[in-house]
């Protein structure tokens, strides 16, 4: 039997960084440089912007995790962009091409 474990990103659920303002989001997350947060038991280096109509997700390495950091931000990304009434997220991980994804609202 698996057992579901929640992933904390610094501390707070996907739910709870969805709930913080646009204020909130651009002191901490959206600062135009890249940081490096927590997430489950991974260290993430990253970069999230919003640029025109769509959310740019740049993740540069990630050490440690392996319980799903990835589908967590994934998910947490796409929740955001339709909240925001974005049309996409693109996803810029290490050297690879940037891959778009039409969110469907």
């Amino acid at each position: 039997m698996t057992t579901h474990r929640r992933i904390l990103l610094e501390g707070y659920t996907p739910e709870e960084i969805l709930r913080l303002s646009d204020e909130e989001l651009r002191a901490f997350v959206f600062a135009d440089e890249p940081l490096v947060f927590q997430a489950g038991s991974a260290q993430v280096l990253g970069q999230f912007q919003v640029k025109e109509a769509r959310l740019v997700v740049e993740l540069a390495q990630i050490d440690g995790g392996g319980e799903g950091i990835l589908q967590t931000l994934w998910h947490l990304s796409e929740h955001y962009a339709r909240s925001r009434g974005l049309d996409s997220v693109e996803w810029n991980e290490g050297v690879v091409q940037p891959r778009f994804r039409k969110i469907e609202g």
